[in-house]
């Protein structure tokens, strides 16, 4: 395939018609508003072309960087902070030092070479472990560096709804998988994607609820905020039981380096005009072309590759040649019910993802890169492998940065499939520590370990050693080693996943969202971290992160931002009435989540029926 036109296993494909109702849901979504929806489309797409070709002639350049270092810096937080909210995606420097982000790298290597039972994916040759509670993992979430780094990230976002209970002042760990990928590799490599649902986005009961879309399916894209927290809080992303959903809100996805990684060797591509590609996502369904892409004659041989055929491409994409559906169908494109959202130049066009589709920056040893939940992204040796850069490697299954996810594009191994948890599936009562968290919160560190918790099984010098299991030999060519460690606020869904995540971290059982009934997870792993090693890693802060000791107020307007993430209130001041607000607001979501993790000791709130979520 040429370079020109890179296709995805999507773009052979026609989009899936879906259950009637859908139709109907798209007729209502625009009704009365047809002329104000087809305007703003052609203006949305005057501006994505002009946004392609800036990213086509930048490339990585246009991702936003800053040191960790510089991030208290009133004048640089403010410039980065400003690229950030356009591109979507940035990289944090140095959040950890490079000398303990490769120590860190070690210590997991000989966290799987101690444990051979561990499962990974592929079978054959192990990339993606079903690991969360290695010693790495565990003190890299807990790290007080990377939760300052999260904080500062996540105030980009701001509530509208002032009532909202969302705090970004206190980051709550999310436990997900590692990667250690030889060069080249692209077992686990899948197509251009968006997380957190696919239907979802237009389902009234998705995030319909909050209204999160609500100004660009009304003709008014350029109004849509994706910032604003409030407006995700109710919303529900998995409405299908989807394997491999995330039940947590994630301000950020993000990836913590313990390796050098060169732009494009397999870290991350995405592509950064995050308002833009949203606003298309969700109105290219309502749209037809008049006249049919001439990609495919393009493809077959039969047009060059010079500038006629360009022009053909371009006037295949020009707002002419796009009309508003008089009769809507039932298609979402890339989209169908319990599988993530793919995208493709096939069935997305004007995104131009052969153009658009950037590889983050060299990282090094502890940067840490963070992108929006909206943000479309991929694995690099899905658009390009190392051999060939012209050349698109189709994969073998689809990956999802969370969890493999199957696809109804694409063929997927069945052995890397699992049973994710449903967001609604947990409960205030799933599980209760009672008197156990007295003595964790009245104990120093040093006195943390307890017969009351469930400690890792350590391997002693006499214990006989299993059998050395090293995926990637020392003498192997580099690899890329990164841990998922998405930046999540507190909030009161994120309080009652965290209760749940608690359990399997004592317990030494896969993550919720990653369980499967059955899976001993790594309860008999060798080296697994327990409560200590959080409290070594991030002390009190560390300790809260992770569910394990209560939440008590931070002093608010310190540091790079302040409250639940706006820099400012909307009259361009940080008052201090606003101030005012925003502690009470966060002392009331404190207490909240305080009665969920510690029902024994804070059990006012629920009583009185208290909170929101």
């Amino acid at each position: 395939m040429a370079a020109h036109n890179i296709t995805s296993m999507l773009d052979s494909v026609e989009p899936i018609p879906l259950s009637s109702r859908f139709a109907k849901l798209k007729r209502n979504m625009i009704a009365c508003r047809e002329k104000d929806v087809a305007e703003s489309f052609y203006r949305l797409l005057r501006a994505l072309r002009k946004e392609a070709d800036d990213i086509a002639t930048r490339g990585s350049d246009v991702i936003p960087t800053i040191d960790y270092f510089d991030i208290h810096d009133s004048a640089k937080a403010s410039a980065f902070r400003k690229a950030l909210r356009r591109r979507g995606v940035a990289v944090i420097r140095r959040v950890v030092p490079t000398t303990v982000a490769q120590a860190w790298k070690e210590e997991t290597l000989d966290y799987i070479a101690d444990n051979p039972q561990t499962r990974g994916y592929p079978p054959h040759d192990p990339q993606l472990f079903d690991l969360y509670w290695s010693p790495s993992q565990v003190r890299a979430r807990a790290d007080s560096r990377l939760l300052d780094a999260q904080r500062f990230a996540m105030r980009t976002w701001h509530a509208n709804d002032e009532r909202a209970l969302v705090s970004t002042e206190y980051p709550v760990v999310y436990a997900d998988r590692l990667r250690v990928r030889t060069p080249d590799d692209t077992s686990l490599a899948g197509g251009a994607h968006v997380d957190n649902g696919s239907v979802e986005r237009w389902e009234p009961d998705g995030y319909g609820a909050s209204g999160t879309y609500s100004p660009i399916f009304s003709g008014r894209w350029e109004d849509y905020d994706p910032w604003d927290s409030s407006a995700r809080l109710r919303i529900t992303t998995d409405l299908y039981n989807r394997s491999g959903s995330c039940s947590m809100f994630r301000m950020f996805q993000g990836i913590l380096s313990l390796s050098s990684a060169p732009a494009g060797s397999g870290a991350l591509t995405v592509c950064p005009m995050l308002q833009l590609s949203t606003a298309y996502l969700l109105l290219r369904p309502f749209f037809t072309p008049r006249y049919k892409d001439p990609a495919a004659k393009m493809m077959d041989g039969d047009m060059g590759m010079g500038s006629a055929g360009r022009k053909t491409e371009l006037d295949f994409l020009h707002p002419n040649n796009w009309n508003l559906n008089v009769s809507q169908t039932s298609i979402l494109h890339g989209a169908v019910p319990g599988y993530v959202q793919e995208l493709s130049s096939a069935l997305h066009p004007h995104l131009q993802l052969e153009r658009t589709m950037v590889s983050v920056p060299d990282l090094g040893p502890g940067d840490y890169v963070i992108w929006h939940p909206d943000a479309v992204h991929a694995v690099d040796t899905a658009w390009f492998t190392a051999a060939n850069p012209h050349t698109y490697s189709p994969p073998s299954y689809p990956f999802h940065l969370s969890g493999p996810s199957p696809s109804p594009f694409s063929p997927m191994s069945p052995s890397a499939s699992h049973s994710g948890s449903s967001s609604r599936s947990g409960s205030l009562s799933s599980f209760t520590f009672g008197s156990t968290y007295r003595s964790l919160s009245s104990s120093s560190s040093s006195s943390m370990p307890s017969p009351l918790y469930a400690q890792p099984h350590r391997r002693t010098s006499s214990a006989a050693a299993p059998p050395s299991y090293h995926p990637h030999p020392r003498h192997a060519p580099p690899d890329t080693t990164i841990l998922y460690i998405p930046a999540c606020p507190l909030t009161q869904t994120n309080a009652l996943y965290l209760s749940r995540q608690r359990r399997a971290f004592l317990l030494g059982l896969a993550a919720p969202d990653f369980f499967e009934a059955g899976s001993p997870g790594e309860r008999d792993h060798a080296g697994r971290a327990g409560v200590q090693d959080v409290a070594d890693a991030g002390g009190e802060e560390g300790l809260r992160s992770m569910g394990l000791t209560p939440w008590e107020p931070r002093r608010i307007g310190s540091g790079s931002g302040s409250g639940s993430g706006s820099e400012k209130s909307k009259g361009g001041t940080s008052s201090s009435g606003a101030r005012d607000r925003e502690r009470e607001k966060d002392a009331e979501l404190l207490r909240l989540a305080n009665s969920i993790l510690f029902p024994d000791r804070f059990d006012g709130v629920l009583k009185k029926g208290g909170g929101r979520r």
